[in-house]
């Protein structure tokens, strides 16, 4: 299962853009790897591709959610994603950096709404 950014417009195509221009080696619809790098994450041809599994099956839900600019930034820099762009470039500079982009997008409160995709990727196994 994944949660994933809708990133077609809006603020998360803006905050994609800022992550592929500040975090090392990370392109839109990559995530973190266990070599510390960036992969696609490919479950359904994973799965597809071994004679164990069968039945693939991929559900998607969409869900909106919305963050205060503050919100967005606490999650953010939580994230490896940032923590790598922090390492890379400091940190005055990407908080400057994202602040900007928040800004950018916020409604007069101080809001952003963003939407989310679950992605549920189910098989069967075919093989004990």
């Amino acid at each position: 299962m994944q949660n994933k950014r809708r990133h077609e417009t809006g603020f998360f195509q803006s905050f994609e853009l800022f992550l592929e221009k500040f975090v090392p080696g990370y392109r839109t619809g990559t995530y973190a790897d266990a070599g510390g790098g960036h992969s696609v994450a490919e479950f359904k041809a994973e799965l597809a591709s071994d004679d164990q599994f069968s039945n693939v099956m991929v559900q998607r839900w969409d869900w909106p959610r919305t963050f205060t600019t503050e919100s967005f930034e606490a999650f953010a820099l939580s994230t490896i994603q940032l923590k790598m762009a922090r390492t890379a470039h400091g940190n005055d500079i990407i908080i400057k950096e994202l602040r900007s982009i928040l800004s950018d997008h916020c409604d007069a409160v101080g809001t952003i709404d963003v939407t989310y995709s679950t992605e549920l990727t189910t098989a069967v196994r075919t093989v004990q």
